[in-house]
């Protein structure tokens, strides 16, 4: 009784105090910043780190000529990273046709396979004492037309504390289940973006066009081509030196999502090691506040993954397993399903109670965040192609789907983390090896004290 009284109350603690806090930030006035006016705009260089991207680079690299900021201060570098497909053939044909009439605007290079913190710093050196700011941008995103003048325009406002700044990111014209599963998700992660940059706890600069002053680069060295999510490893870093990361929510970017299961889980694989990782590196040099919050949250929640997936055990049994029957004596038993449903209803009459599991009440809590968040985030809800959101009905299916698929699906992500953390042996991102597991820490130790005793 007093183990569930406690697990009551703590549920209900963090949900009030998640809820109270993120509103309670959005509402804070004193947050809204004053962009100042520029009279000269400074000079900027976007770096475009190329692997396998023939599907998205010519219109990645078209979206960045197009924006509306003056052409002479601006420079777009590309760097092809020995992709096998025809990236770099692209990339050229299109710097070409921009050239003609902005010369000297687009600039492609290739190099051989180094991951992409490699391809980023090949093309910061490149433009090191000629920029002011340099702003980067995976090749599968695409911007707005005025994303660049409100970003830059946000960091000329801002003190030079502020190292770096994030645009809104929005899922670009999805298509596939797993791809408007994770537009869902990205509204709810914009505005807890923005709940984290007021609260002054933002960790990661993503690939999709963030801007860094260029003096941090030269003081602090360049993206860590070891690491596996070179954009968080910056974030951490830049906190780490005594500086903040701004969220501006006016500069819109639009990123394409897996596709796929398989192609999300290893997405989320390859972010989740990386910040865990990150965390536990850079852990002794953040600040007490902040070295709190990782033991207070981000810890627990990888040694609490038993109980998760004996909670999602408890989802599929209470709710799903029952659903799937129903639909089975329905269409592949062609029962009548007047009488399932009377069965039902008179079962539930007979067995209703006011029991409360405590699945069930980490569901409602989970329900009242959710759509908590997807009410404050409206204003962050923006597409290029609106096609599938225009139906009320449709959208809102994919909102109770997320509410109930999210929970399983972050479950399996983590415990694939702690499996790969402790048993991995090797993986590998594009062309950044990760070999970062407790196993592999234990056998170099081993033979390193072999060669000792020999």
């Amino acid at each position: 009784m007093i183990y569930e009284l406690l697990v009551y109350f703590g549920g209900f603690f963090f949900t009030f105090v998640t809820l109270y806090y993120t509103i309670h930030l959005f509402l804070k006035k004193e947050f809204e910043l004053i962009s100042k006016k520029i009279e000269e705009w400074p000079k900027v260089a976007i770096i475009v780190p190329a692997y396998n991207e023939e599907k998205s680079i010519k219109e990645s690299i078209f979206s960045l000529a197009n924006l509306d900021y003056p052409k002479d201060k601006l420079k777009i570098i590309v760097v092809n990273d020995g992709s096998t497909d025809k990236t770099s053939f692209l990339a050229k044909e299109a710097a070409k046709e921009i050239n003609k009439k902005h010369p000297q605007l687009v600039e492609v290079y290739d190099k051989e396979n180094g991951g992409k913190a490699s391809a980023l710093n090949f093309g910061i050196k490149k433009v090191m004492n000629k920029v002011d700011y340099v702003v980067v941008l995976d090749a599968d995103s695409v911007v707005e037309k005025d994303s660049l003048k409100k970003i830059v325009k946000r960091m000329e406002s801002l003190p030079e504390e502020y190292a770096a700044a994030v645009s809104t990111m929005n899922v670009y014209k999805p298509e596939t289940f797993h791809q408007r599963f994770a537009a869902v998700e990205y509204f709810m992660v914009n505005v807890f973006r923005k709940a984290l940059s007021r609260a002054n706890l933002l960790y990661v600069t993503p690939g999709p066009f963030s801007i860094y002053r260029i003096g941090f680069f030269k003081k602090h060295g360049f993206f860590n081509e070891k690491d596996i999510t070179e954009d968080m490893e910056m974030g951490i870093r830049i906190r780490a030196k005594g500086y903040k990361i701004f969220y501006e929510d006016e500069s819109l970017v639009y990123t394409i999502s897996p596709p796929t299961f398989k192609t999300l889980w290893k997405q989320r694989l390859r972010w989740y090691l990386g910040g865990l990782d990150n965390y536990l590196k850079y852990i002794k040099a953040l600040s007490k506040r902040e070295k709190h919050i990782v033991l207070a949250i981000i810890i627990p929640f990888f040694i609490a993954l038993p109980y998760l997936l004996a909670l999602s055990y408890n989802y599929i049994s209470n709710y799903v397993r029952p659903i799937y029957y129903f639909i089975k004596d329905i269409i592949i038993l062609k029962t009548d399903y007047y009488y399932i449903l009377k069965a039902d209803i008179e079962n539930f009459k007979l067995n209703f109670s006011f029991n409360f599991s405590v699945q069930d009440y980490f569901l409602m809590l989970f329900l009242i965040i959710t759509f908590t968040y997807l009410f404050l985030s409206k204003k962050y809800i923006k597409f290029k192609d609106l096609s599938w959101f225009k139906s009320k009905a449709k959208f809102l299916f994919y909102i109770i789907v997320f509410v109930f698929l999210y929970f399983f699906y972050q479950t399996f992500f983590y415990l694939s983390v702690l499996y790969y953390k402790l048993f991995g042996k090797r993986l590998k991102f594009g062309g950044t090896i990760w070999e970062n597991s407790l196993r592999n820490k234990l056998t170099k130790k081993l033979k390193s004290l072999r060669k000792l005793s020999l």
